[in-house]
């Protein structure tokens, strides 16, 4: 997978923009994956990784419901990582200290506000 740039339209909530916006984050997902899939044969069984944002709202957000959540088996096991959100991480801080720039992107959020938008991942190598 590669970094692509992503306008500040696509990454801020509006339906005009769902499937761009869902393919970005997917991207994300299978960044991390693929990272943490190549520590794990370079020698790091215990890496791990994280996503962008709900794994729900990225692969089931066409479904009614989230089969991981009832105790089933999730539907992208292989792909699906818990988000960096969730975990306590404090995402805008992290990825400022990195030298990125970082928009909020909330609910609320302009487009012309923004220069552009971020999407960040994280795999623990360890």
């Amino acid at each position: 997978m590669k970094r692509e740039k992503i306008p500040p339209e696509v990454i801020v909530r509006n339906k005009a923009t769902i499937e761009d916006r869902v393919a970005a984050y997917k991207n994300v997902y299978h960044i991390v994956t693929d990272v943490e899939s190549t520590a794990f044969y370079d020698g790091y069984y215990l890496a791990f990784g994280f996503g962008a944002s709900s794994c729900r709202h990225t692969f089931c957000g066409l479904e009614d419901d989230c089969k991981a959540l009832r105790g089933e088996k999730c539907r992208f096991s292989l792909r699906a990582r818990p988000s960096m959100e969730a975990a306590g991480i404090d995402v805008y801080r992290m990825t400022a200290e990195a030298g990125w720039d970082i928009y909020p992107t909330g609910s609320n959020a302009k487009p012309e506000d923004m220069p552009k938008g971020t999407l960040a991942g994280i795999v623990i190598v360890c």
